[in-house]
């Protein structure tokens, strides 16, 4: 029993810091699972992202880019073939991982992103 409790209370806290953490974005992120290029100063990565929206990128990396870099981000979009080209900074980077808020915008991210949320409500 206190397995699940614990458990219990452990997705909870999630739950509430992932709440605090969104209240901080402009746009909400969608789980993605697409290839994105990230380049800045001849350095060039291929990596997978993660979340995704209007306004930036995560990403899946094991070469992530100091905060503050700016960079060249070509992705994937999801549900379709199409590739679209942002200029961003990275925001936060672990050693693992690293988030980008895109300095460009672009409609076919926007429409691809609303797909994705339209098809999560749906499930």
């Amino acid at each position: 029993a206190k397995r699940g409790i614990s458990s219990m209370k452990s997705s909870i806290e999630i739950q509430s810091d992932l709440q605090v953490h969104s209240h901080t974005r402009r746009f909400m992120r969608v789980p993605v699972d697409v290839l994105v290029h990230v380049s800045t100063n001849g350095l060039r990565i291929a990596d997978k992202a993660t979340d995704l929206s209007e306004g930036g990128i995560g990403v899946v990396t094991s070469s992530p880019i100091a905060p503050r870099t700016v960079v060249d981000v070509r992705l994937e979009l999801p549900h379709s073939d199409g590739m679209v080209d942002l200029k961003g900074h990275v925001i936060w980077a672990t050693s693992e991982s690293m988030g980008i808020r895109f300095e460009t915008h672009d409609c076919r991210l926007a429409d691809s992103v609303e797909r994705v949320r339209r098809e999560l409500d749906s499930i």
